[in-house]
């Protein structure tokens, strides 16, 4: 299936885990600076188990993404006003940021050069320039 506009785009070039860390960070960007969230609350919110979101959490809490507190109050918070979509798909080491051929998973190069790798090259770069340029952004309330 052929993606029809850029979000579509987005969203099948980004894995599973990927969208729902993606989702859990929009939720907490709505939320005050020093709110915490459950992450039974974000779970519900962005309709991930939440066995599954609470690992993807703790990836990003120890990216210094997100704050964490324990006990009753207790959740996740943003930690910074802003991130990168790159940054997210860094930390979860998402495939789009792999260095791979796209005919195999090893990596070509410029003296070893895939039939395809100028071109993937350029399309690459984009797509990171693209993921760098996207942002998730805490209003501060």
């Amino acid at each position: 299936m052929i993606a029809n506009n850029r979000q579509s785009a987005a969203e099948s070039m980004l894995s599973t885990p990927t969208k729902h860390a993606l989702r859990a960070l929009m939720a907490l960007a709505s939320t005050s600076s020093r709110e915490f969230v459950s992450v039974g609350d974000l779970a519900k919110q962005t309709r991930t188990p939440p066995a599954y979101l609470a690992k993807i959490l703790r990836t990003l809490s120890q990216q210094k993404m997100l704050a964490s507190k324990k006990g009753v109050g207790g959740g996740v918070s943003l930690n910074r006003t802003s991130i990168t979509f790159l940054e997210v798909c860094e930390a979860l080491k998402d495939p789009i940021v792999k260095d791979n051929c796209m005919l195999s998973n090893k990596r070509c190069s410029k003296d070893r050069p895939c039939p395809f790798h100028t071109k993937w090259s350029t399309q690459r770069r984009a797509q990171l320039e693209l993921l760098s340029s996207m942002k998730i952004e805490r209003k501060e309330v």
